[in-house]
């Protein structure tokens, strides 16, 4: 007889954390509503900011990133937002309930989000 392992997803494994990927083609928004219910994570619907947050732009492509602030035109350079190149990574330490991604060219981005309880 052999041993039994429960299965686990992994937002019951680790609570706070959350791990999200998106692949786009250049020329593409993507928003992130974190608040709102409109992103589902496993079996869990996400309705809280995010106190911890990484993104990091794994594709060869460029990106432009904003968190925050959803209402920024991010297909030109502006104040608020910030350009990664294919391997940078954007590290944040505040309350973070949106952000939005305009891909320069097409690329892959990871996010890492950690919340200080359950989500």
């Amino acid at each position: 007889m052999g041993r039994r392992i429960p299965h686990q997803s992994p937002s019951e494994k680790m609570p706070t954390l959350v791990f999200l990927t998106v692949s786009e083609v250049a020329g593409t928004d993507t928003n992130f509503n974190f608040i709102d219910g409109s992103i589902r994570y496993y079996e869990r619907i996400l309705k809280n900011a995010f106190s911890y947050v990484m993104i990091d732009n794994i594709g060869n492509g460029t990106i432009r990133v904003t968190y925050n602030r959803p209402y920024l035109d991010l297909t030109t350079y502006i104040d608020g937002a910030k350009t990664l190149k294919a391997g940078d990574a954007l590290y944040v330490e505040e309350d973070v309930q949106n952000i939005k991604i305009h891909f320069i060219e097409d690329s892959i981005v990871e996010m890492v989000l950690k919340s200080d309880k359950d989500v």
